[in-house]
């Protein structure tokens, strides 16, 4: 029984720390947009902000999918250069992929 309860114990620290750091990354997140469109290869996505963002042929595969109107957080933005450049992270509310974004306009 005791055995039981120690894997018990650990599963629920797990489980806390993985809820903490959904947390995190969440409260890490700008906004929430809504998606204008999407390129047909995949590779720029223009938001209903009119911002465009470039993403990476890497995960052009996944953005490809996503279609207008579809929610998603803008989260862990960073600075790239000196102008207004960033890189950015895109959650999609759905199907809870990420992709990398670089604003373009």
């Amino acid at each position: 029984m005791k055995i039981f309860q120690r894997e018990a114990s650990i599963i629920a620290v797990l489980l806390i720390s993985l809820f903490s750091t959904a947390t995190l990354a969440a409260s890490a997140c700008e906004e929430s947009q809504t998606i204008e469109s999407v390129s047909p290869d995949g590779t720029v996505i223009k938001l209903m902000d009119g911002s465009a963002w470039a993403i990476d042929a890497a995960d052009a595969m996944i953005a490809v999918h996503w279609m207008p109107t579809t929610k998603i957080s803008v989260c862990e933005c960073k600075p790239i250069n000196n102008d207004n450049d960033k890189t950015c992270k895109f959650t999609n509310h759905e199907d809870r992929k990420r992709i990398d974004a670089v604003l373009v306009k």
